[in-house]
């Protein structure tokens, strides 16, 4: 079974996949594949929003470009157009390839065609305080910054949902034995 795992920032995609990993599934973190797909690109990237967002290695900062873009739609879709195709080349190339179970954790699952590649996707869930306090404690950036991050994704689960995909709400709002419990009851076909 491939399934895609998805969510609003701090939500629970993590601990989701975490989940679906204990029970043998095997994970393409697309935040992982953005990371390589941005490295093959820095110069491309370095060209659309200048030296700024490089540091003193001649890497690309990913704090200094997101500090760019999760404020700027306009920046954000000129980072995507960048990386997004070639994002989406390498992760459809790894699903094609795998055998048996696998797990695609990406935030922006449905904005980049993903949800095609999959047979399920699980929407995690989290109201909107918990999930600041979430990323307050994991990240420690400021509430700024993360306000703007989480504007950033107000439309990466689309209303409604694309026909002809299995799509499963899960709220991660107790305790991990209930969001295991749910998840598990999904990856088994119950």
């Amino acid at each position: 079974m491939k399934i895609g795992v998805t969510g609003l920032y701090a939500a629970g995609k993590d601990e989701v996949t975490k989940i679906l990993i204990e029970r043998g599934f095997r994970e393409i973190n697309v935040d992982k594949v953005g990371h390589l797909v941005l490295g093959e690109k820095k110069a491309e990237v370095a060209a659309a929003f200048g030296d700024g967002i490089l540091d003193p290695g001649g890497d690309v900062d990913r704090r200094a470009l997101g500090a760019v873009v999760f404020r700027d739609d306009g920046a954000r879709a000129r980072l995507e157009a960048l990386l997004h195709p070639r994002m989406k080349e390498l992760v459809a190339g790894e699903v094609r390839r795998t055998r048996g179970d696998l797990v695609v954790n990406a935030a922006i699952l449905f904005p980049m065609g993903l949800a095609e590649l999959v047979d399920a996707v699980i929407v995690v869930r989290a109201p909107l305080l918990l999930r600041i306090c979430r990323a307050r404690r994991r990240d420690g950036a400021g509430l700024g910054h993360l306000l703007a991050r989480m504007r950033a994704q107000k439309e990466i689960i689309p209303q409604p949902p694309p026909p002809n995909v299995d799509i499963y709400y899960v709220w991660n709002t107790r305790n991990r034995k209930c969001l295991k419990d749910r998840v598990e009851k999904i990856a088994s076909g119950r």
